[in-house]
């Protein structure tokens, strides 16, 4: 018997191209979108050397001296991650994750990056759910005003789940999960 399970991820980096991965959040959800597990993960590059640039620091209101405080291994973060990802796998038989985020090809790109293609391939559903899209969808059936700027946080405004904070992985997480909740009956 095959079960259905979601996964929602998130990361946070030190900025748009070859830079720190910084924090992730993954949570892996049934098919009903309540919490089965949760992983939270804060990164330190293994050579101790951050890439980032200014201005995405002060987007994601991340403090590389706080940061670094409770950061590990990148090495230590994949290993944590794929034990995250064993609870519902065995050889015989395993179950695959069906990914769902906001824009969550940048994240999967990311994760792939970490854990390998093939082991990315095993683990996940090719199909994925993206709010983004839905909400393109959603404009196009003339359910999202016509100029309505698609953003995480604007989705979130819209549908009434607006987050305490933003751009942080968790709370970035649990708001992808708040507003597809919202979308799904209007789709």
């Amino acid at each position: 018997m095959h079960t259905k399970r979601y996964f929602f991820h998130d990361f946070e980096t030190g900025g748009y191209e070859n830079t720190s991965i910084l924090s992730y959040y993954a949570q892996v959800t049934d098919e009903n979108f309540n919490k089965v597990r949760e992983l939270e993960l804060y990164f330190r590059p293994d050579d101790g050397i951050y890439k980032v640039q200014i201005q995405a620091l002060n987007y994601n209101k991340i403090n590389l001296l706080e940061h670094d405080a409770k950061a590990i291994s990148t090495k230590i973060c994949v290993q944590k991650i794929l034990r995250f990802l064993d609870p519902d796998y065995s050889e015989s038989q395993w179950l695959k994750y069906h990914i769902v985020g906001h824009n969550v090809n940048w994240d999967n790109a990311h994760l792939k990056t970490l854990i390998g293609e093939e082991m990315f391939r095993k683990r996940f559903h090719k199909p994925q759910i993206d709010t983004a899209t839905l909400a393109l969808v959603m404009q196009h059936k003339k359910l999202l005003p016509e100029h309505f700027e698609i953003s995480l946080r604007n989705l979130a405004e819209h549908f009434g789940c607006l987050p305490k904070i933003s751009h942080e992985a968790k709370a970035d997480v649990e708001t992808t999960i708040n507003v597809l909740r919202a979308m799904l009956p209007q789709v």
